[in-house]
């Protein structure tokens, strides 16, 4: 962290969660904390921290870890919470249903609290490739995703041509 104009750096922190851990959506907090959302390495997962004005984490959560579980997109909401949006390749606890083979992914959006706890996940897509590039809010604490599909099927119906269309 550094101070308003850029020329004292005030702290820094490495991070290792068992393995390579990218962090890549940061969002500053009122009480000069922050939350950082990224993706665990290898295999995949959604990950979310809270860190406190010195740098130390508060909280922390890891959703789908190794599950091929791989994020696209972050928001922070309205209501404090956040939604983390990409896709999954197979099931487990947060991802309910895979529509294809382990290969062809769908895509997966789970919102969380202000504390980060899931409150709900859904997956949409088909039995081709699926998958988001792009979240934004939307009215009612609601979301917009743009994504691609190669399905006809399930969730993404209306395919005509090509290998992927506009979602």
């Amino acid at each position: 962290k550094y101070n308003a104009d850029a020329t004292v750096l005030e702290w820094s922190v490495c991070y290792e969660i068992n393995s390579d851990t990218f962090l890549l959506y940061p969002y500053p907090k009122a009480d000069g904390g922050f939350v950082i959302g990224g993706i665990y390495y290898p295999g995949g997962g959604f990950y979310i921290c809270k860190h406190d004005v010195f740098g130390s984490i508060v909280w922390s959560h890891g959703y789908s870890k190794g599950n091929a579980v791989y994020l696209n997109g972050m928001i922070a909401c309205d209501d404090g919470g956040y939604m983390m949006m990409g896709t999954s390749n197979y099931t487990d606890t947060n991802v309910a249903v895979h529509y294809g083979s382990w290969d062809a992914p769908d895509l997966f959006v789970m919102k969380l609290d202000s504390l980060g706890n899931k409150v709900w996940s859904k997956v949409i897509g088909g039995t081709g490739t699926d998958g988001g590039y792009s979240i934004i809010t939307g009215p009612g604490d609601g979301c917009y995703i743009v994504g691609v599909t190669a399905s006809n099927d399930y969730d993404c119906t209306g395919k005509h041509g090509g290998r992927e269309d506009a979602y």
